[in-house]
């Protein structure tokens, strides 16, 4: 067992004084090189229970260790991770794939096949993962036969047949941008063995490209892997679901698994597809402007094209009452028209997910004559930055030049999100991906961010570069916000991932004076080009009892659906498998 004792001063950065809710920018401190990159995520890939970091570096995959130091933390680069170079717009995600206790990377390569200027890769393979030795480095690639070349964008990691071993979703785009709406479709590769995985049709497999119906392949930059939990509040079955975000306007999917083993597209029935403007309308004003300037003449949508340009989600218990709810982030645009879905949070109540508009977090300016306002909503994430056991929203926006920056709603007790970025200290411009983690182990979960200035004017990025920051939590600073953070270690014996991610975990106790459940899901990968973050489950308590205790469970991922509960927890960090607290 691993408590918060002194956590307090286990980070000490000059000039920051704590005890004061915030953020510092803890980039430099850290030791953490200026990088220009647009992939990161957290992961311990040594096996000392700190999230360690994987990013790149324009073409070069870099690994970082989180080494404890005698005033707190820093990165220590691995010298030679023996990872590939990266192309463009390759995805690469990490985990313990072969449940052997190391966490390993896989990686698929976007291949443009259709395009003018395509040129294929010197590597025979476009898909293929790396065995983790544990010190942070890895073997050569073993090519995971099967995957067609294609505009492979994400990749989800999770148990969909509840075997115990990883499986993976990979998401594909267009077959040719900007010419055709047809995409590919997305694969599923089950793992069969060890290291060994074999690839599992879905319904879109052979069906062509139809304006009518739309039933083949949708371009996608996030696909997840969710726990059965989200199609209803109380279900028998326990079958995963795969989560398809789609771009272009498209409508979002979710298969469900049907009693005969079949997939059917369940996101229309429960409200996710997209929201309930299907009109296709563009605004008035673009028609008027049109006349003079034909590049803007816009004929009204087909249904197929009347969703949004999903590109995260984001799963989680906003309002704690047991059922999971979801955030959709959206790129959107004045010109769009109303039909063009905007970021929101759809709250489960049953049957259906229900936008409740007192959890907006639009940005739309009031001034009906701005016709140029953009909301490039790129990455979400719902999780209790400031420790007081309710979720909030953590937003990466980026690509426009209207103010796109990371943003945190902090979720207030009427169930409203406000818009605390300021406040908290955080000047992110170009927000890209994102990986949150609990990098100093004081309670609660920092920030890394990749940056973009995509399509700022010049004058705005003369003299400045994007680069990777560490956003440090001080939440947890002055020890008088609590919380509980776990990992989970699954026995692959019994059928789970020793990641053991798709669990379902409850905390019940005393908040602030209030009776609390709360409801995590460890969804582990998944989401806009393979998102992801430290596979830790973290609860804020509120103000610090120190006689309070915690009644914690866990379901675990796996045929078995084994449910697992604890002695009472104090606040701190721990530990936890099949058998209990393990230290």
């Amino acid at each position: 067992m691993n408590r918060f004792a002194c956590a307090a001063c286990l980070v000490v950065i000059a000039g920051v004084a704590c005890g004061k809710p915030g953020f510092i920018d803890a980039t430099s401190a850290t030791k953490l090189p200026t990088m220009n990159g647009d992939r990161v995520r957290c992961i311990d890939l040594n096996g000392d229970n700190r999230p360690d970091l994987i990013a790149n570096d324009g073409t070069q995959h870099r690994v970082f260790l989180n080494r404890a130091i005698d005033n707190g933390w820093a990165w220590e680069e691995v010298a030679n991770p023996n990872l590939p170079t990266r192309r463009k717009q390759d995805v690469i995600a990490a985990a313990d794939l072969d449940n052997d206790g190391h966490a390993d990377v896989v990686m698929a390569r976007y291949l443009d096949v259709n395009g003018k200027d395509y040129k294929a890769p010197d590597e025979t393979w476009n898909l293929g993962w790396m065995r983790g030795k544990g010190d942070g480095t890895f073997e050569n690639v073993t090519p995971i036969p099967g995957l067609k070349p294609c505009t492979t964008t994400t990749i989800a990691i999770g148990d969909v047949n509840m075997d115990g071993r990883l499986d993976l979703f990979i998401g594909n785009w267009y077959t040719r941008y900007g010419v055709s709406n047809e995409a590919f479709g997305n694969d599923l590769f089950v793992q069969t063995e060890p290291g060994k995985w074999t690839r599992s049709p879905l319904p879109t497999e052979g069906v062509g490209f139809d304006e009518e119906k739309d039933l083949g392949g949708r371009p996608c930059y996030g696909v997840m892997i969710v726990p059965q939990d989200l199609n209803q509040h109380q279900s028998n079955r326990r079958e995963p679901l795969l989560l398809e975000l789609c771009y272009g306007r498209r409508w979002n999917r979710l298969w469900l698994q049907s009693i005969d083993g079949f997939w059917i597209d369940g996101a229309a029935l429960r409200g996710l597809d997209a929201d309930a403007d299907r009109s296709g309308e563009y605004p008035a004003w673009l028609a008027e402007r049109a006349k003079t300037d034909a590049r803007f003449k816009r004929e009204t949508e087909k249904p197929y094209r009347t969703g949004g340009n999903t590109f995260d989600a984001a799963i989680g218990d906003v309002d704690n009452d047991g059922g999971l709810d979801i955030c959709f982030s959206e790129i959107t645009h004045a010109w769009a028209g109303p039909s063009s879905d905007r970021t929101k949070i759809l709250m489960n109540r049953g049957l259906k997910f229900e936008y409740e508009p007192i959890r907006s977090v639009d940005r739309v300016t009031a001034d009906p004559a701005n016709h140029s306002w953009n909301q490039g909503d790129l990455f979400c994430e719902l999780a209790d930055m400031d420790l007081d056991g309710r979720l909030d929203l953590v937003l990466c926006s980026s690509d426009y030049p209207d103010n796109q920056r990371l943003r945190i709603f902090l979720q207030q007790p009427d169930g409203s999100m406000l818009d605390s970025t300021t406040a908290l200290g955080i000047d992110h411009e170009g927000a890209g991906q994102l990986s949150l983690a609990d990098l100093d182990q004081d309670g609660d979960l920092d920030i890394v961010v990749c940056q973009s200035f995509n399509r700022l004017p010049a004058e705005r990025t003369k003299g400045r570069t994007p680069h990777i920051r560490v956003w440090q939590n001080n939440a947890a600073d002055d020890r008088t916000m609590g919380a509980i953070t776990i990992t989970l270690q699954g026995d692959p014996n019994q059928w789970m991932s020793r990641d053991a991610l798709g669990a379902m975990c409850w905390l019940d106790g005393v908040i602030d004076g209030k009776q609390v459940r709360q409801t995590r899901a460890l969804i582990g990968v998944g989401g806009c080009v393979g998102k992801q973050h430290q596979f830790l489950v973290h609860f804020g308590l509120g103000k610090i009892d120190p006689e309070a205790r915690y009644r914690f469970a866990v379901r675990w991922p796996g045929m078995l659906s084994k449910v697992s509960e604890v002695p009472p927890l104090p606040n701190g960090h721990f530990i936890i498998g099949p058998g209990g607290v393990q230290r």
